[in-house]
């Protein structure tokens, strides 16, 4: 990434730390995948619970054939295999009797809910510092810039108003060359702060972990 792609101006200015660090907490990838596994491990220890529990199930079945040509016979004893009905209806109870084995499973879930947790407050703190940072350092290149941006517009008022007593013949040489090179020193000292206040946000941008190119 070409850290020139950045436009600075006299009105940039950088969002409220607290609105950066809504983003760094809602875009970090490292934040996502502690959340993910909370969720999943949420999801076990939801599914380890209900083990505990007894499982009803419920069947129902039902058969029949009819022939026409084969009437049911009066006799009730008398089976015909190509004229019937007959329906099945079942229940039964289901329960995990390893109760043990189901306890110390949700025991070792929780155990890693609060290792998840703790890790997910780490990571939080470590983001704020992170963001803290990177901010400093983005204000300070940003206020450094304009602080040079403004001297070099003064600069440049300054060797146009001494070209133009030169050009009225009343100019001190002395005093245009020291004006030019103080331009020429301004310019540089521009393009560096310039450099440096790209690279700053750059690093803030991969702070909050969104594109680095993406403009305030």
């Amino acid at each position: 990434l070409d850290p020139e792609r950045f436009e600075p101006s006299s009105g940039v200015s950088l969002p409220a730390f607290s609105d950066l660090l809504a983003i760094a907490l809602n875009q970090r990838n490292e934040l996502k995948a502690v959340q993910a596994g909370q969720q999943a491990l949420n999801a076990g220890k939801r599914a380890t619970l209900a083990e505990r529990y007894p499982t009803i199930y419920l069947g129902l079945s039902a058969s029949g054939a009819v022939t026409p040509n084969r009437p049911n016979q009066d006799n009730p004893f008398i089976t015909n295999s190509t004229n019937y009905a007959s329906a099945r209806f079942g229940i039964g109870v289901s329960q995990n009797l390893n109760l043990q084995s189901l306890y110390l499973k949700g025991e070792k879930l929780a155990i890693q809910q609060e290792q998840l947790f703790e890790t997910e407050q780490l990571l939080r703190q470590q983001i704020q510092l992170d963001v803290v940072q990177r901010l400093q350092e983005a204000e300070t290149a940003l206020a450094t810039l304009q602080s040079l941006n403004r001297a070099l517009v003064k600069t440049k008022e300054w060797v146009r108003h001494e070209q133009l007593n030169m050009d009225y013949g009343f100019g001190d040489v002395k005093t245009l060359v020291d004006a030019l090179k103080k331009e020429l020193e301004l310019e540089f000292s521009v393009m560096r702060a310039n450099h440096a206040w790209s690279m700053a946000r750059i690093r803030l941008n991969y702070a909050l972990g969104i594109p680095l190119s993406t403009p305030y």
